[in-house]
């Protein structure tokens, strides 16, 4: 389970990485779907495309502690330094 990122509106982001274990992907075909954010402004007329369908259940799964973290200017353009909160950098590679 990758990360999951959350703005905090000054430029800050949370980011808390999950992890599952004993999942075996059983793809899903859906007759019909629909995501209701693309409902709303500024999505509203943006037609979204359904990428995977998965059947989640009886999936063992934690999050760890978030971590604060502000994005520093730099790097290739698929990679993104951060300082994390309480000192330090991370490099992320996308």
């Amino acid at each position: 389970m990758p990360f999951t990122f959350d703005a905090e509106g000054d430029g800050r982001f949370v980011v808390i990485e999950g992890e599952r274990r004993e999942w075996v992907p059983r793809p899903l075909r859906p007759v019909e779907w629909k995501v209701g954010l693309f409902d709303e402004a500024p999505f509203r007329g943006v037609a979204p495309v359904l990428a995977n369908a998965f059947r989640v259940e009886g999936v063992p799964y934690r999050w760890e502690r978030g971590r604060l973290v502000t994005p520093m200017s730099g790097g290739a353009s698929h990679e993104a330094l951060m300082t994390v909160a309480g000192g330090g950098e991370t490099e992320v590679v996308c």
